[in-house]
């Protein structure tokens, strides 16, 4: 049976390969904060990474892995640090918001966007399905909801200025991705801007899909082991880049105004020396690989010239 691109509607998306249970498992038993217990009930599902060769988007079938309130609650209990406080995005999207615009937040988390913009606008509304999330906002004074944004659009019929999603499409499976950008759009004013924050999979740590045979030291490997445990299901669905963003253009009524990518951030760097290292010693062996990039690839030049974790894309609603 094919599988077709959701952009591009009479293309046939190929399969890039199979994902291995039994390596997923590993990764979680080796990442911060996680376990293999989180990834038990896959141990009989056949997961398969597919793209589409036109837009360059990355998905995984079949679409029901998504992880539940469940597991997100677990994350968050293992890893105090799992929803940032001062992400990246959230500084950068807050100066693209103008003073007393409407704001609607999808997927609020901790409420630290929210409580960003409260010096900006009083005009804020949040969508959140962790109850938890939507007790702490609705006893902070924030308008917030409890349903999914499907819902949400039949009664707030282009409300809103600015629309805000951050880390969050890339949760959402290939089967429900229309439906929540329709329904996200259809909630936004003609004109109105939709700010959307996604990991971007161009960055080499996330297309570096293999553990290594070298690592500096045992953080280097947990995070790496983090990172490609949670790039995956039931964590991640899909797989989003410049290119793929960008193409969203071609379905639905929105324009590029702005794209935005962030630096690579300090605690990374050990682990893009060792990916680096990795590549060379396949030709000149590791002693002299590690040799080279050491000496070559200072912290300086890796965060300079290496992309960072997320990307910010500013679309206008035509």
């Amino acid at each position: 049976m094919h599988i077709y691109s959701l952009i591009y509607k009479n293309t046939i998306c190929s399969k890039v390969e199979d994902v291995s249970i039994k390596d997923l498992k590993h990764l979680y038993k080796n990442g911060y904060g996680l376990g293999e217990d989180l990834v038990e009930h896959l141990s009989k599902v056949r997961i398969s990474l597919y793209k589409c060769p036109k837009s360059n988007f990355f998905f995984y079938i079949p679409s029901n892995l998504e992880g539940d309130a469940t597991y997100y609650k677990q994350l968050e209990l293992r890893n105090k640090n799992y929803y940032n406080t001062d992400s990246w995005e959230f500084f950068k999207a807050k100066k693209l918001i103008h003073r007393n615009e409407k704001v609607l937040e999808i997927g609020s988390g901790n409420l630290s966007f929210l409580r960003m913009l409260k010096d900006k606008t009083s005009n804020l509304v949040g969508i959140e399905l962790n109850d938890t999330s939507v007790y702490a906002g609705v006893s902070e004074g924030f308008n917030m909801y409890n349903i999914p944004v499907e819902e949400f659009s039949k009664t707030h019929n282009e409300e809103f200025d600015v629309l805000c999603s951050f880390q969050v499409l890339e949760h959402i499976s290939y089967n429900n991705l229309d439906s929540f950008i329709k329904h996200s759009l259809k909630c936004l004013k003609n004109g109105g801007r939709f700010i959307v924050a996604v990991p971007n999979s161009s960055s080499i740590f996330f297309k570096e899909k293999q553990l290594l045979k070298y690592y500096t030291n045992d953080s280097s490997f947990k995070l790496h082991c983090t990172t490609l445990a949670l790039n995956m299901p039931p964590h991640h669905m899909g797989l989003w880049n410049e290119n793929s963003l960008k193409s969203l253009v071609k379905k639905y009524p929105i324009k590029v105004k702005s794209i935005h990518k962030e630096k690579l951030a300090h605690f990374r760097v050990n682990l893009v020396r060792d990916i680096l290292i990795s590549k060379a010693s396949k030709f000149l062996g590791l002693k002299l690989s590690k040799f080279l990039c050491n000496k070559l690839f200072s912290n300086e030049f890796i965060k300079k010239y290496f992309k960072g974790d997320s990307i910010l894309i500013e679309f206008v609603k035509r």
